[in-house]
């Protein structure tokens, strides 16, 4: 499924499925807004995803469970790429 030109939020990506969620995404054509506490491992998956991609991810931190963290994650995603077609966040127990 082509995702080109699609914008997906993906939050936890210190999680490994959340993160190998974001490299497929990435190599479908998809632009991304990943959100994580770890400012560490945000930032070296961001690195990873834009490396020869010309800057298809950003990286917000903050918490998948707070409400206005989450919020502002579908913000950056307006602001950097113009919209926001998923929210892809862990099960919040």
């Amino acid at each position: 499924m082509p995702l080109e030109g699609k914008v997906v939020v993906i939050a936890g990506v210190a999680d490994p499925a959340a993160a190998e969620t974001a490299r497929l995404l990435a190599k479908a054509g998809a632009r991304l807004v990943l959100m994580d506490p770890s400012a560490d491992t945000g930032h070296r998956l961001t690195l990873e995803l834009n490396t020869g991609n010309h800057g298809i991810a950003v990286f917000l931190p903050g918490n998948p469970a707070d409400l206005g963290d989450m919020a502002a994650a579908v913000a950056e995603a307006r602001t950097s790429w113009g919209g926001c077609d998923l929210v892809v966040a862990p099960t919040v127990r």
